[in-house]
């Protein structure tokens, strides 16, 4: 909902404030600003978010970290909500 009504309140400002000649072009920065910032940091940003709830992580046959076993449901609940508003933002 909140990525529809940005969206839309952006569209419209590039259609008043642009000029004619440059909006296809200004919209179509922003569309690929847009896709290559979530497509590339959000994803870091959630994995790393979910590393610290994890309470029990498990080893490796060489000793080193592996999968995580047990994660903090409620703490994962409310540090993802934070992330996702923080981001919308």
């Amino acid at each position: 909902f909140l990525c529809a009504v940005g969206l839309t309140s952006y569209s419209v400002l590039v259609i008043r404030i642009v000029q004619p000649e440059l909006k296809a072009l200004a919209i179509g920065f922003h569309s690929m600003i847009m896709r290559s910032l979530g497509g590339i940091l959000v994803p870091i940003y959630f994995g790393a978010l979910i590393d610290t709830t994890c309470m029990k992580w498990s080893t490796n046959s060489c000793g080193a970290r592996g999968a995580c076993r047990i994660y903090n449901s409620t703490y994962l609940g409310y540090e993802t909500l934070f992330l996702e508003l923080s981001i919308q933002q």
